[in-house]
């Protein structure tokens, strides 16, 4: 059932009405129904390939996506820890500075009132 058109491309004679006269199509019958119905249902299943493959892929985003989100949140949790920590060691090193600076100008300031 093909017919050469155009040029001498092959085509069903569905696919040269539907070019030829636009949307209207030629009904099938036979042969040509079994080969277009056989297409059909492969373009379905290879639709719902796509579909599942899709539908995974974005499963394994949203996975991906929810581990790195917990993998950044240990690590501001580690670095805040360690900032705080570093904080904490520079405030208690500047009491010890001020504590041992203390008796020193207490002091000085000792030895100008006899002076």
């Amino acid at each position: 059932m093909t017919s050469r058109l155009r040029g001498g491309y092959g085509c069903t004679v569905a696919e040269a009405c539907s070019w030829a006269c636009g949307p209207y199509l030629i009904p099938l019958k036979g042969e040509a129904m079994a080969i277009s119905r056989d297409n059909q249902l492969a373009q379905f299943h290879k639709t719902i390939k796509k579909a599942q493959e899709a539908k995974q892929a974005l499963s394994q985003y949203e996975t991906d996506a929810r581990a790195v989100s917990e993998k950044t949140a240990k690590l501001r949790a580690l670095r805040l820890a360690k900032e705080a920590a570093q904080t904490k060691d520079v405030v208690e090193n500047n009491r010890q500075i001020k504590k041992r600076a203390a008796p020193r100008s207490a002091a000085a300031s000792a030895q100008q009132e006899k002076t």
